[in-house]
């Protein structure tokens, strides 16, 4: 296990704001959406953002609680790096295998697709997710940047981060997706 990312976040200390009462089409007019240009990704798979890094192989383990109906439920998130490519828009993106597990079922697997610019930011630019309930697969959907109308990549991880109060868009996919995602760091450390 490697629990790398899960110390650097810590020491970043990092916010996430989530959309959940606001809805995705009101939080995407809360936050500026940075200039994604294709050209910027001429070594996109190397992902070695030292906040971030995806290295084919690397594993993250989440291991902790939610609240659910004021109900404490045991949640798990495994990310595992894999060593494939997909292309998105032009651009090289390495494939992530997110599994979301609570109370020990699968409720969602995810395979998701970053990219790194060539300033050293980590881009999400699209998901593939499948629901499940009990272990048994109920649904899914796929987004990808390029491929739907309106839907707009977003920054996983500055390469130098600033606390100026801005929230960061992780990207944006329209209905019937709704999905947006988004942060801001409150505090950072010196010596990361």
């Amino acid at each position: 296990m490697n629990n790398l990312l899960l110390n650097k976040f810590n020491l970043v200390s990092i916010s996430f704001l989530l959309a959940l009462s606001a809805g995705a089409n009101a939080f995407a007019e809360m936050v500026k959406y940075d200039q994604f240009i294709a050209s910027n990704f001429t070594n996109s798979t190397n992902v070695d953002n030292n906040r971030m890094p995806l290295k084919p192989g690397m594993q993250f383990i989440y291991d902790g609680y939610t609240v659910d109906n004021d109900e404490k439920v045991k949640h798990k998130v495994i990310i595992i790096v894999t060593d494939l490519i997909k292309k998105i828009n032009g651009v090289d993106t390495v494939v992530i295998w997110d599994r979301d597990f609570s109370n020990g079922y699968l409720e969602e697997s995810e395979l998701t697709f970053f990219a790194q610019d060539d300033d050293g930011n980590v881009w999400h630019l699209g998901q593939h997710s499948e629901i499940y309930e009990e272990d048994t697969l109920v649904g899914g959907a796929a987004w990808l940047v390029g491929h739907l109308e309106g839907a707009k990549a977003g920054i996983m991880m500055l390469s130098t981060p600033k606390v100026d109060g801005k929230i960061i868009s992780q990207g944006f996919a329209p209905p019937p997706f709704n999905w947006t995602d988004g942060f801001k760091f409150i505090q950072s450390k010196n010596n990361l």
